[in-house]
């Protein structure tokens, strides 16, 4: 997604997340826009006071010795970003239905009624901070850019109440100019007729956990260089079990949308995808002055396997069926190969999970195999339904209870003080894009025309 999200405290439940990447030549150079439209609810016992973000790029202009983040552009000013939605969307009104057309694969439109926030960035206190400045200086200079955003107009983002589905549906969007962080230089292949040579530029998108991955992979790295040493384990700390690991606090995104906009001036050479997303469509970005947009699609609800609440269902569900009573209790080897081979720790996370939580038991104590607890039937919607409906069938400390227990961490049987936690899977998209870097080239027939790639 190419950004991390997580609540300072409590738990999201991200109904969409659609983020859009534009390039653009810029005085002959790529530059990129990013956009993304997070639309979510807040579970927790308080209103929430920030969500704190991890991008892989970092911001424009500034060096790693500044705490600066991005500066975000208004609302008013991302018009070129509206052509996900629907003829009519109105995005200035602070409550609105946001209305998105279907997929190619998706069955109806969606609609979300929302209340607008308007959103301030700035950088986490600790990171200039006397005590632990050093260490946010560490993650600075991973490249990648830690930020906390909260409503500018204080408004209260409260807990989700069923009762006030669009005054507790919020919608965010966060739009900025970074300077992005490439993994591969530039080339240049060839000479056009002409003479104006195609350069091509790798550009990744990462999902949450590729890039979580890669913010602890820079930090070990600078662990073992004099500058930062101890402060870069500090920082990992930080980052890790203070903020984006943090027990009490979890994440889970269900649509996640990816668009790349492309203009006349580029070409796409090549496009690779590795882990949970799917590849879905081209098509016109009709706010866009003619861009064609090229989406993919991630999130828990193509992909359940890649949340620990959304395989808690499935795990659950297989066991209701097949694990009902003590004779068929079953293992967590056949639960897993039943459920999902792939993803075994996972299933063994899970059914430890909903062990603790009293949904599944094991046939005798210490024997590894499982059945479901006919005494919590009554309950089980906690782990079956959906979020919006766990809310209005059941009280809110069982339903943080559920959440703080499934995205935390759970002991590791046999081991006195192991720990474990759902590892979640992350993605990679992989473009190359084939553009003219000087602002003026020659067509095949010697024509001088501005940037002349065309689709």
């Amino acid at each position: 997604m190419s950004l991390v999200l997580i609540p300072r405290e409590g738990h999201l439940d991200v109904l969409l997340l659609y983020e859009q990447h534009y390039p653009e030549l810029s005085n002959g150079q790529l530059c990129f826009t990013l956009c993304y439209d997070i639309v979510f609810r807040y579970y927790g016992k308080d209103s929430l006071s920030a969500i704190g973000i991890l991008s892989q790029h970092k911001p424009a202009g500034v060096d790693s010795s500044s705490p600066r983040v991005f500066d975000l552009l208004p609302y008013a000013g991302t018009e070129r970003f509206n052509w996900i939605f629907s003829a009519g969307t109105d995005i200035l009104a602070d409550e609105a239905t946001l209305c998105l057309p279907p997929l190619v694969s998706g069955p109806t439109p969606l609609a979300y009624r929302v209340t607008r926030l308007h959103p301030k960035i700035d950088a986490p206190a600790w990171t200039v901070q006397n005590g632990s400045r050093k260490a946010g200086s560490a993650v600075r200079a991973t490249g990648l850019t830690h930020a906390i955003v909260y409503p500018a107009d204080e408004v209260a983002i409260r807990p989700y109440n069923f009762k006030e589905p669009e005054k507790t549906t919020y919608w965010l969007r966060l739009c900025f100019q970074p300077m992005i962080n490439y993994d591969l230089p530039a080339a240049m292949l060839f000479n056009l007729p002409g003479g104006s040579p195609l350069t091509v530029q790798p550009y990744s998108i990462l999902g949450q956990q590729a890039i979580l991955e890669s913010l602890n992979d820079q930090l070990e790295k600078l662990s073992h260089t004099e500058e930062f040493g101890g402060h870069a384990q500090e920082a990992k700390r930080l980052m890790f079990e203070k903020t984006f690991c943090r027990n009490g606090t979890g994440a889970a995104v269900r649509d996640h949308r990816i668009s790349l906009l492309r203009s006349k001036d580029f070409l796409l050479l090549n496009t690779h995808l590795d882990g949970p997303c799917g590849f879905v469509n081209i098509e016109p970005a009709l706010s866009n002055g003619g861009a064609a947009a090229l989406t993919w699609i991630s999130g828990n609800e193509k992909y359940w396997e890649t949340d620990p609440l959304a395989m808690s269902r499935q795990v659950y569900l297989h066991m209701k069926d097949w694990a009902l009573t003590e004779a068929e209790a079953k293992t967590k080897e056949q639960i897993s190969t039943a459920v999902s081979p792939m993803h075994h720790y996972n299933i063994s996370f899970v059914v430890e999970g909903l062990k603790k939580l009293g949904f599944v038991r094991e046939r005798v104590e210490g024997c590894a195999s499982y059945c479901t607890d006919r005494a919590r039937f009554a309950d089980d919607g906690l782990i079956v339904e959906r979020y919006e409906d766990i809310a209005q069938h059941h009280p809110l400390d069982d339903v943080l209870l559920v959440l703080d227990t499934l995205y935390g961490n759970l002991p590791v049987p046999a081991q006195k003080k192991g720990v474990s936690r759902f590892q979640r899977v992350g993605f990679r998209v992989q473009v190359e894009l084939g553009f003219i870097p000087a602002q003026r080239g020659r067509t095949a027939n010697g024509r001088s025309e501005e940037n002349s790639l065309q689709t």
